[in-house]
């Protein structure tokens, strides 16, 4: 049993008389009548709330603790590459929002210094239907629509690729397409690369790479973040032209190699970066191979990684006190006998 077994309390010494103990049973009949709907089912209540909490507080936040250690070790890997250094020129600069605060609670892309979250892309806006757009790499007719899910623009289905050396019309015809209804809807977007998919394909997604409390939440089938501190995560980005000995390659480079090693919530040390990369777009990137580029040293990022971990452990130490704290206040109220039947008990004990 949980509870165990419980014996009475000390009875005192003393008469009571009858008057007085018929006016107890009065007084207490309403609170008998409750006692005995409450009473039968306090163990199992107490031992649901107690499986409640044990998901809610210490799961979660040792789960995180862990997810903590796995990022070390990752990030302990990445800075242990040989990362060479080479000149580099910012094209496009931003951040990606990977966190698991909603509205009010998410932070502003104002305080991270851009005017909205994005993704790394070798795309940019080149001209709408019917307009001329001038590009001598790579042009895209297709539609960009904004996904609220995933934070970010994402392309919808149909759109179409095409090579090009000057300036061409963005319609149907121009680009040697048959027109269809949904031309009026799409724009002409240019690469700044000659070989978009290999920059894309390198280009990570930092929702993705992010291991945060969101998929937590969704193994467990709960709310979390009602109960437990959202995260306001970011990783910043830059597409890049790499100075190399042929021709100049373009990627994605992220604050430490990878979107993963990434993950800050450190806002205002996001905001100085991206100040500095729109400031001296000139700068000197770490790279590891040919997709990973770096536009800080990536043994930085082992400071970030070992200040989550501690915070993450405090967390988990502090939820698993509160926890136990609540658990014997839980099995307390469950286990011990009505206040009025121990008072009726000892009425009768000391008319006895």
């Amino acid at each position: 049993s949980i509870c165990g077994a419980s014996a009475g309390p000390g009875v005192p010494s003393g008469h009571v008389s009858p008057s007085m103990l018929q006016e107890t049973d009065d007084r207490l009949e309403g609170w008998d009548w409750a006692a005995s709907k409450v009473a039968p089912h306090r163990k199992s209540v107490g031992v649901v709330l107690s499986l409640l909490l044990a998901v809610l507080l210490p799961l979660h936040y040792w789960r995180k603790f862990a997810l903590s250690c796995s990022d070390l070790r990752y990030t302990r890997a990445q800075a242990a590459d040989d990362w060479r250094s080479q000149k580099c020129t910012v094209l496009r600069s931003g951040v990606s929002f990977v966190g698991s605060c909603e509205e009010e609670r998410k932070v502003e892309p104002e305080e991270v210094g851009v005017e909205q979250f994005s993704r790394c892309s070798p795309w940019f806006l080149c001209s709408l239907a019917g307009s001329a757009c001038k590009c001598s790499t790579v042009v895209r007719f297709g539609i960009l629509r904004w996904n609220e899910d995933a934070g970010t623009d994402e392309w919808a289905s149909g759109y179409v690729d095409v090579k090009a050396n000057s300036t061409i019309s963005c319609d149907g015809a121009g680009l040697g397409m048959s027109q269809s209804v949904e031309d009026l809807e799409k724009r002409c977007y240019c690469s700044q690369s000659s070989d978009p998919d290999v920059v894309s394909s390198c280009a990570e997604d930092p929702a993705g790479a992010a291991q945060d409390s969101t998929e937590l939440e969704e193994e467990a089938d709960i709310e979390l973040e009602d109960y437990a501190p959202c995260s306001n995560t970011v990783v910043p980005w830059a597409l890049v032209s790499i100075e190399e000995e042929h021709q100049p390659s373009v990627r994605c480079a992220y604050a430490f190699g990878t979107a993963q090693s990434s993950n800050l919530d450190n806002h205002r040390e996001v905001q100085g970066l991206m100040e500095h990369l729109q400031r001296d777009p000139a700068t000197q990137c770490l790279v590891a191979d040919q997709c990973r580029v770096a536009l800080l040293d990536p043994s930085m990022a082992l400071g970030h990684a070992w200040t989550q971990i501690v915070k993450s452990l405090a967390a988990a130490v502090v939820a698993t006190v509160v926890f136990f704290g609540f658990e014997a206040l839980i099995l307390r109220w469950a286990c011990r006998p009505s206040r009025e039947v121990l008072s009726r008990d000892a009425a009768y004990a000391r008319l006895g």
